[in-house]
């Protein structure tokens, strides 16, 4: 069969019933809209911003030392006994006997069990509670989802990108004002002067409050009392 043919046959087969075709330049597209509150973020995702910035600085400073306030970086190397265990854990993976194929959605219960014993004693703290997830900027979108579209949230400022872009993606927020701030979306101020905690009876009637401790990115811990 021609190759051509075979391209119009692929074509077809990928592209859904309601596809157009371009006249004035010959592709093919989709009429699937993507999701429009995608148009509502504010330029690109925080930490890529600043990493381009601080690539465009060394490359006309090369000299320069930059202290980066972008995406926080480890700066201590990882103990062995946790490199160990990981790479033993591995390298069971390579034998009949130790490969387990996917493990339970909520964790190793070993693991959770570990962690509840280990790192929450004499708190009521059990493993059916812990959840081993990929990362806490998947878990607030999750999070986000569960909630739904019509809800309003509160979070600190400074926060965690994470909590504003996805209310966004979610349809929670309004369109952004000259200051990067969305309408639907109560900003609470963390600052030294009120000690890095947010003062709550200046919060409107909100849905969901996020609350981060320690902070993300002033790394203040709140203390026991205030929370």
């Amino acid at each position: 069969m021609p190759t051509n043919m075979i391209s119009k046959l692929l074509e077809k087969a990928v592209l859904p019933l309601d596809a157009a075709h371009d006249v004035k330049t010959g592709a093919s597209r989709t009429s699937v809209l993507r999701n429009p509150n995608m148009k509502k973020l504010q330029k690109g995702f925080l930490f890529p911003e600043i990493r381009m910035k601080h690539e465009a600085h060394k490359k006309k400073y090369p000299h320069a030392k930059v202290i980066s306030l972008g995406i926080g970086d480890t700066t201590e190397p990882i103990p062995s006994v946790i490199t160990s265990a990981m790479a033993e854990y591995a390298l069971a993976l390579s034998t009949p006997e130790g490969y387990q194929g996917y493990g339970p959605e909520q964790g190793q219960m070993n693991l959770r069990k570990a962690i509840a014993e280990k790192i929450y004693p004499n708190m009521g703290i059990t493993e059916s509670e812990v959840f081993i997830s990929d990362g806490a900027q998947c878990d607030i979108a999750r999070l986000q989802m569960l909630f739904g579209s019509n809800v309003t949230i509160a979070v600190q400022d400074p926060t965690f990108p994470g909590y504003v872009d996805n209310g966004v993606i979610m349809g929670q927020t309004g369109k952004a004002d000259a200051s990067g701030e969305y309408a639907g979306i109560t900003y609470m101020r963390c600052a030294p002067e009120n000690s890095f905690f947010p003062d709550l009876s200046r919060v409107p009637r909100t849905d969901v409050i996020f609350f981060c401790s320690p902070n993300n990115p002033t790394g203040h811990a709140a203390e026991e009392e205030k929370i």
